[in-house]
């Protein structure tokens, strides 16, 4: 794990703890070299929370949206895909959900961060919903646009549990995102535009259904749980912890949310 995390607010987009997940190799150096020159290997890079509101919001006023990525996205850039955890809505819309926090980011910084070298975009989480259904509608639109994949969305469970297939050669690894404790102000509704918000259980069994059907398969799961600001996870984080790994078909876990 690199951390790149700083105390300033300011720089919070471009504070994110980034973890190297390679599939035919353990060493850093070594995955970057057979990511160049095997076409048989792939590695994934993971980020936590991305966050362009608040103190960020004023930093790319002064600096520009491209200024943040500027450490990082030589690193992006040698990975196969770049999986961030995108927490705020990209829209124009102006419809916020009654909650305490609530977030709201221009949609021409997907464009950006596409540049920057993000390929995936997780969804599945407390804060892509802060401008209701139409802004979370917006938010896909403009990533996809973008070319950027998003997670974790759909009209429905099984949509929003298909997984993503990053694909090279050989190697295959779907990806699941899910948000694992309760939305503030905010249910699912079946058939409504959401964000994978599956039980332990429900995600387990999507996870053993793709894995019956694909064997060989890689499997990470990008979640978005915990409480905030505590190091340690709580006794539920334990309890759809061992459910996942009761279910034994996932190869790794991304954990966001707790800052």
């Amino acid at each position: 794990r690199l951390s790149l995390m700083k105390k300033s607010s300011t720089a919070l987009a471009v504070s994110l703890l980034l973890t190297i997940v390679s599939l035919s190799c353990r060493n850093t150096s070594a995955c970057r070299e057979a990511s160049v020159g095997e076409p048989d290997s792939l590695s994934l890079l993971f980020t936590g929370d991305v966050l362009f509101d608040r103190g960020v919001r004023r930093t790319i006023e002064h600096r520009g949206a491209e200024w943040l990525f500027r450490e990082v996205s030589p690193l992006f850039r040698q990975a196969d895909a770049v999986v961030v955890n995108l927490e705020c809505p990209l829209t124009e819309v102006h419809a916020p959900v009654h909650k305490q926090f609530v977030f709201r980011a221009d949609p021409a910084l997907a464009a950006v961060m596409r540049k920057a070298g993000v390929t995936h975009a997780a969804m599945a989480n407390n804060h892509t919903n802060d401008q209701g259904r139409r802004g979370l509608v917006d938010t896909y639109d403009c990533l996809t646009d973008a070319g950027i994949q998003p997670l974790g969305y759909g009209s429905t469970m099984d949509e929003q549990l298909t997984p993503c297939i990053v694909e090279k050669g050989s190697q295959r690894v779907a990806l699941f995102n899910a948000v694992m404790f309760s939305l503030e102000n905010w249910h699912y509704l079946e058939g409504r535009p959401g964000i994978s918000q599956s039980t332990a259980e429900e995600l387990a069994e999507a996870v053993r259904a793709h894995k019956a059907a694909f064997p060989r398969d890689r499997v990470v799961c990008i979640l978005h749980w915990g409480t905030e600001f505590q190091s340690h996870p709580s006794m539920q984080q334990r309890r759809q912890a061992s459910i996942l790994a009761a279910a034994a078909s996932f190869d790794a876990a991304t954990p966001t949310g707790f800052h």
